[in-house]
């Protein structure tokens, strides 16, 4: 893994945590004030650089296994250890510690096929489930995405012929759909979000081919960090700028981004690879999906000790300590949950006498 990317990753995760925390320190029942919910009101835009980091990721490491269905038992067992057992974990922490509070008992369904489909990251109506689609862990949406991008890339190891079937299809359901409703299941597929995938693809193609050739890749991260700078201006000062558009706009600007650093890296230019940022990168996955009940949590210990009759001193001091509780909980988390599970997992299963390749 490139240490760019990984920074990248962490800077990433870091404003998702402090766009959520502005919004729940705006809230009435907390400070009611918008003052850290306005510089990072465009914190959902770096969910679309993970999309984008994404692809470029499995398409660097599988590529080479288009076509090649005897690999794809290994693709599959690979995918599972990295998303659902740490968030199986998280989960069920949730889950049995918001039952156990009476007066969280109620924020979480009780409803078995629901937590059923939340628990295997079955894409679920979001106005219907939690006003995202994910029970429990309500930013899981986005893993929603991360695995049906998994499935479609399974079928290329598959046979890649399946590429240009999934296109038209995907056309097919655009052009059908343009002018009706679409029922939950087909806008799922028809998010643009699987669109950033494709493009972390299409930039990891790009890095492989010997053909292409950038002098000065770091200009590349420069423009990409314009863009940003542009589309975050707009989406703070607008907060109508939402829409498909700006979603592919983002997207390509990770594109740019990534290829500038992996570039850049590749000629000795490392971005930010000192070894704090990529503890922090490493643990960029339990983070995002810790960091929400953590956050709730802390806010609401806060207020019960007395800070929010403190005005703005006591919110400035929840805000700074909220976000370093949620760091330290979810670096502790890698490091003593996830990272040795995954590594007892991953033996498990690279045992010679079940390996597919």
């Amino acid at each position: 893994m490139y240490k760019s990317l990984q920074s990248g990753r962490a800077i990433a995760a870091i404003v998702v945590v402090l766009y959520h925390l502005g919004l729940t320190l705006a809230a009435d029942k907390y400070f009611g004030t918008d003052i850290f919910k306005i510089p990072f009101s465009f914190g959902m835009l770096c969910i679309d650089s993970f999309f984008v980091l994404s692809g470029f990721i499995i398409c660097t490491a599988h590529s080479s296994d288009f076509s090649k269905p005897h690999r794809l038992g290994r693709y599959l067992s690979k995918r599972f250890i990295r998303v659902f057992p740490v968030f199986w974990a998280i989960f069920f922490a949730v889950f049995f510690l918001a039952v156990a509070i009476p007066a969280t008992r109620d924020t979480v369904p009780h409803d078995l096929e629901i937590l059923v489909k939340g628990l295997f990251l079955i894409p679920q109506d979001k106005n219907v489930i939690g006003g995202t689609g994910a029970p429990v862990i309500t930013v899981a949406w986005t893993l929603h995405h991360e695995v049906f991008f998994y499935l479609l890339f399974g079928l290329l190891i598959i046979s890649k012929w399946f590429l240009p079937i999934m296109v038209a299809a995907w056309v097919g359901l655009k052009l059908f759909y343009l002018d009706v409703h679409q029922p939950f299941v087909v806008s799922f597929i028809l998010s643009p979000y699987l669109w950033l995938f494709a493009i972390g693809m299409l930039v990891a193609m790009i890095n492989k081919s010997s053909k292409v050739v950038i002098e000065k890749p770091m200009r590349l991260a420069v423009l990409a960090l314009i863009i940003f700078g542009v589309v975050a201006s707009l989406t703070v000062h607008d907060s109508s700028f939402d829409n498909d558009g700006r979603t592919l706009i983002y997207g390509i600007a990770a594109g740019f981004l990534a290829i500038g650093l992996v570039r850049a890296e590749d000629k000795g230019q490392v971005v930010m690879g000192n070894r704090w940022m990529q503890l922090l990168g490493n643990a960029s996955f339990v983070l995002y999906l810790i960091h929400y009940p953590v956050l709730s949590i802390v806010c609401k210990l806060a207020m019960a000790i007395g800070l929010g009759q403190l005005g703005m001193l006591g919110a400035v001091i929840t805000y700074v300590g909220t976000f370093i509780v949620c760091v330290i909980v979810a670096v502790a988390f890698h490091l003593w949950v996830e990272k040795p599970l995954s590594a007892y997992l991953r033996e498990r299963t690279e045992k010679p006498s079940l390996r597919y390749a």
